[in-house]
């Protein structure tokens, strides 16, 4: 399993979510729009034990999960590519993914709220 979660002094990582964004691209007869998608986010909160948060990061292995993303944006981007007659690195260049950590107070009646990004390597 690899998480490479950042670490921020007194939070916990709550939740990170997945964005993707293309910007327009076309070939010569066809264009795609730009435009987002937000991927799955995966909350790591599991409940509260005398008014502290607990945290679980053991269902999530962020290496397993960004590859089958990778590998399903390169299906995509492959049928993209055919449907406008043009290069598959072309379509894969148009595309930006940004992680979006979501960092929590660990103690339950605090809503502090911490959010950070970065942008994950694709292709």
């Amino acid at each position: 399993m690899a998480n490479n979660f950042p670490s921020l002094p007194d939070l916990r990582l709550a939740a990170l979510q997945y964005s993707v964004d293309i910007a327009g691209v076309g070939g010569a007869a066809v264009t795609f729009p730009a435009g987002s998608l937000h991927l799955i986010t995966t909350t790591f909160e599991t409940g509260v034990t005398d008014g502290v948060l607990q945290f679980d990061y053991t269902i999530f292995d962020q290496g397993a999960h960004e590859a089958t993303m990778k590998q399903m944006l390169n299906g995509l981007c492959g049928v993209m590519a055919a449907g406008m007659g043009i290069t598959l690195a072309a379509v894969q260049a148009a595309i930006t993914i940004t992680r979006t950590w979501i960092f929590a107070d660990s103690n339950a009646s605090s809503s502090a709220a911490f959010q950070m990004s970065d942008q994950m390597a694709y292709p």
